[in-house]
């Protein structure tokens, strides 16, 4: 930052941003000044948000919401590099949701460009990749034996659909519609409406086009080495935030036992002197003829989920929070399955089953707040009687806790309640779930007034 001088006017609507550069230009950004659900801090912001990939695949910035879906985006843009390398030109772009090279499952397809720097003075090309900019959509429908693509008896990934592995679908600026369609209708189960795929998929290459434009506007404004240094920064900050909260954990190992009877075996083990954490799975159930498993892009995704949220400052989700740990997943397993095997719930089921295992809300919630939660428990009964019972609710039962001596006030009321007022609706003859309420006192109190706990 040496030699540039910036002057931030923090108004009460927007947040105007001057800066001058070395060579004495002048540069202005203006955003809200009031933007809660996206920033704490609007003058140092719109870098975060205009930059999306580094060149070697590492997450820089990552929206926060759906972090399973998003936080595995990083994996698909590190395979493309991968196999592709040098033979990227400018106007490529890439299409991925093969499972068993950087996607989760096919419905989602991962569109990733290569930022090229532009053309020099005389009008040559850009040769070098500067980032990677990539858009994630779920397509409502990609083939596969039902209508739809999320099959409830899939035993192979191709009766899921239709798989884009590495997929050239741009090529140097021409958009492969031809070829794209017959990989769409070209196989055992085709797409039932190719028509909208393509339309998808041109939205999510215009949505990279877009992306490459905001990334040449900023690196016009603020310079290259301002970009990549800012990037840097904002990677290495996560990995600190992380650090610091590996400095206050403990090892702790847990076996999470799915509806299925397949478990999921983690142990995590802190490395204090290094300041890092290595998260193994080793015990996980082998694979079996299910569609729940989950791709290591989906684990990768996971573990960065748990860890994020560990942390209390507001960073954006990037891959410098998974440097300072290490993640291990038994092949042939549940979790990191072997072709041809299908894998369409493991990105929805088998993802939460994994954040469960790795951590369970009593934990975080004592974490978080001076409480100690007395039980978290299944409330039994709450899902509603029928022939197809309602699944049950949670009841969970917080303390207050005096810590340092501070008083904690009253006992808390537990999580916002849902159904509160209503009860959860019915189909045909089945009764209506249980109705949410808090009730005040400790599980052992309310018991005491009819005996014995």
């Amino acid at each position: 930052m040496t030699g540039w001088q910036f002057r931030v006017d923090r108004g009460g609507t927007f947040t105007d941003i001057v800066a001058r550069r070395p060579d004495g230009r002048l540069l202005t950004h203006k955003l809200p000044s009031d933007n809660p659900t996206r920033y704490r801090d609007a003058a140092v912001t719109g870098i975060r948000d205009l930059l999306a990939r580094a060149s070697d695949g590492t997450t820089v910035a990552n929206a926060p919401r759906i972090p399973v879906h998003l936080g595995s985006m990083g994996t698909s843009v590190k395979e493309v590099i991968a196999r592709r390398g040098d033979a990227m030109r400018p106007g490529d772009t890439y299409a991925v949701n093969d499972p068993y090279h950087g996607g989760t499952h096919l419905p989602d397809v991962t569109v990733i460009t290569p930022v090229f720097d532009r053309p020099g003075e005389q009008g040559t090309p850009g040769e070098r990749i500067l980032f990677h900019v990539a858009s994630r959509g779920h397509h409502a429908e990609i083939g596969g034996i039902a209508p739809g693509s999320m099959p409830a008896n899939s035993r192979t990934i191709d009766e899921e659909g239709i798989l884009f592995d590495n997929w050239l679908l741009v090529e140097e600026g021409r958009f492969r519609e031809a070829e794209t369609r017959r990989l769409l209708t070209d196989a055992p189960y085709p797409s039932r409406n190719p028509d909208t795929n393509l339309a998808d998929l041109r939205a999510q290459i215009a949505a990279n086009q877009k992306g490459d434009d905001e990334a040449a506007r900023m690196i016009d404004n603020f310079g290259l080495d301002v970009v990549q240094a800012y990037m840097k920064h904002v990677q290495d900050n996560a990995e600190e935030s992380v650090r610091r909260v590996i400095d206050v954990l403990e090892d702790g190992e847990f076996t999470y036992q799915t509806d299925s009877g397949a478990v999921i075996d983690v142990r995590v083990t802190v490395d204090g002197a290094a300041r890092s954490a290595t998260v193994d799975f080793t015990g996980t159930s082998p694979q079996l003829a299910t569609d729940f498993y989950a791709p290591f892009a989906v684990v990768n995704a996971a573990v960065l989920y748990v860890f994020r949220t560990l942390v209390d400052d507001d960073i954006p989700l990037n891959d410098g929070c998974l440097r300072p740990l290490r993640i291990i997943v038994p092949p042939g397993s549940l979790l990191a399955p072997e072709p041809p095997a299908a894998v369409v719930a493991g990105n929805v089921e088998t993802s939460q089953a994994i954040t469960g295992a790795l951590y369970a809300n009593p934990e975080v919630l004592e974490w978080r707040l001076p409480v100690l939660l007395e039980e978290f428990a299944v409330r039994r009964g709450s899902g509603g009687a029928g022939r197809w019972r309602g699944g049950d609710g949670s009841a969970p039962h917080p303390l207050p806790r005096a810590d340092d001596g501070v008083d904690p006030g009253p006992a808390p009321q537990g999580p916002a309640v849902r159904h509160g007022e209503r009860c959860p609706g019915r189909a045909r003859c089945g009764q209506r779930g249980a109705r949410g309420r808090h009730r005040p006192g400790t599980r052992r109190q309310r018991l005491g007034r009819a005996g014995p706990r």
